[in-house]
């Protein structure tokens, strides 16, 4: 099935899923379809696995979501629909990147709004402390730093060593 989403093969796809494919089958590096689809941004696949079941929640090798890849990829659409299907918002992902520190470290300041709309807890830290007032911050996106600020988020929080960023 992953080959046949990389290919963007559609006549493989319905005849695995016409015979019963899992759509929750975790491929080496606990890939699944899901996952698969929103790596390759293909929003039709997305909505076809939910359909069929698919788990939001399956994490992979690197313990990242459907939801946390739309949100590093900068998915909007995809994004939306994981959420209308009940994706978790504040699961953790590897080194503490869940969909909020995602969006911010990548500067997605729409997915940031989408989140924070959504109960996202804007004080969330990832494994080095940081929250995603920080990992916008560190890397300049403005414009996500002032969706946070606007929504509350604190200017004073202190990473480990004790300065504020």
């Amino acid at each position: 099935m992953i080959k046949a989403i990389e290919s963007n093969d559609a006549d493989l796809i319905d005849r695995l899923l016409l015979r019963g494919y899992d759509v929750n089958y975790l491929a080496p590096g606990n890939i699944t379809p899901l996952i698969t689809a929103v790596q390759k941004d293909n929003i039709g696949l997305v909505e076809r696995f939910l359909d069929c079941d698919a788990a939001p929640e399956i994490q992979d090798n690197e313990a990242k979501t459907a939801l946390i890849w739309a949100c590093e990829n900068g998915s909007m659409p995809i994004a939306k629909l994981l959420i209308e299907r009940g994706a978790s918002i504040n699961a953790p992902g590897k080194e503490g990147m869940d969909t909020l520190n995602q969006a911010a470290f990548s500067g997605k300041f729409e997915l940031v709004e989408l989140l924070l709309a959504h109960g996202a807890d804007i004080e969330t830290l990832d494994d080095d402390k940081f929250t995603p007032l920080h990992n916008a911050s560190q890397f300049g996106h403005y414009k996500t730093m002032e969706v946070l600020l606007k929504n509350g988020a604190k200017v004073c929080g202190l990473i480990p060593n004790r300065w504020s960023r």
